[in-house]
């Protein structure tokens, strides 16, 4: 470091040549701040030197930052399991059909009850209708007679010694004697004729009864 008296030195020679040195930075006599060199001014270069600072031209420097983005939070899958009730129905728990077959004969369709249709014509002659039956082995036959006459009664007597005498013009006997009740075949019938007749005059008619 340079004495003091190095300085003082320096300051008179320079008055003696006369010489006016203007310290940097001072007003000169037009009143306009004179440029500083500056050169050996001791301030150093304030040029947009390189200060350490990141980029700042729009650019996220590397900082070094954990990387921050969001985990996945989309919510599972919370659809309510199939909770519908199961089948419960009851099995078919009915009772088989045990109802027996039938092992009998087949039906023959004959019919067990009939009807005798008696007519007295005004000359004294009787018809019936049927003249006839015939019963199949094993069936049984129950008669009623009805009197179709409007002018005469009419007698219906039995091969069995019983009967229906004087029968109504217009009305029905109905017979309780079942024919063809035995096991063997047998023959009946029923005499008819008007009441009171049977005679050469008025002959009667004999309806009979075949059991096979």
């Amino acid at each position: 470091m340079r004495s003091p008296s190095f300085w003082l030195v320096l300051a008179l020679s320079s008055c003696a040549g006369g010489e006016s040195i203007d310290p940097p930075g001072t007003v000169s006599d037009t009143g306009t701040v004179e440029e500083t060199s500056g050169e050996d001014s001791g301030v150093g270069d304030t040029g947009n030197e390189d200060t350490g600072l990141a980029d700042s031209g729009g650019e996220t420097s590397e900082s070094g930052t954990a990387d921050t983005s969001v985990a996945d939070t989309s919510v599972a899958d919370t659809s309510v399991a199939d909770t519908s009730v199961a089948d419960t129905s009851v099995a078919d728990t009915s009772v088989a059909d045990t109802s027996v077959a039938d092992t009998g004969p087949p039906d023959s369709g004959f019919k067990s009850t009939d009807h005798v249709h008696i007519y007295i014509d005004n000359f004294c002659k009787v018809t019936t209708s049927p003249t006839s039956f015939t019963v199949p082995a094993g069936e049984t036959l129950q008669l009623s007679y009805h009197n179709h006459s409007v002018d005469y009664l009419a007698d219906v007597w039995m091969m069995y010694g019983g009967g229906y005498l004087e029968l109504a013009k217009g009305g029905t006997w109905n017979e309780t004697y079942k024919h063809c009740f035995g096991p063997a075949p047998s023959t009946g019938y029923a005499d008819i004729s008007i009441a009171g007749g049977g005679s050469s005059a008025c002959p009667k008619v004999r309806l009979y009864i075949y059991c096979k």
